[in-house]
């Protein structure tokens, strides 16, 4: 958005604490946040399925990274 000469708070939502949620009806999650946190997904997926039961895999993005789409979103925010 800043990029775009758009005020970036705009595009910035708080999300619900899943991972909380999940752990507050009997769950197991697991928040991923860098690149490093994303090379144990495969891991944490094999765990989950021989485990079983209610399990959530929150993947945050990044902020700061334009996507292809975000000029033609930001034409229309003009």
């Amino acid at each position: 958005m800043a990029n775009k000469g758009l005020q970036p708070e705009l595009a910035v939502l708080k999300a619900p604490d899943f991972i909380g949620l999940v752990h507050a009806v009997g769950g197991k999650g697991r928040r991923f946040t860098s690149v490093n946190d994303i090379a144990a997904l495969p891991d944490a997926l094999t765990g989950a399925v021989a485990v079983g039961g209610l399990r959530l895999f929150e993947i945050t993005i990044n902020a700061n990274v334009e996507l292809a789409v975000s000029s033609e979103i930001a034409e229309h925010l003009r």
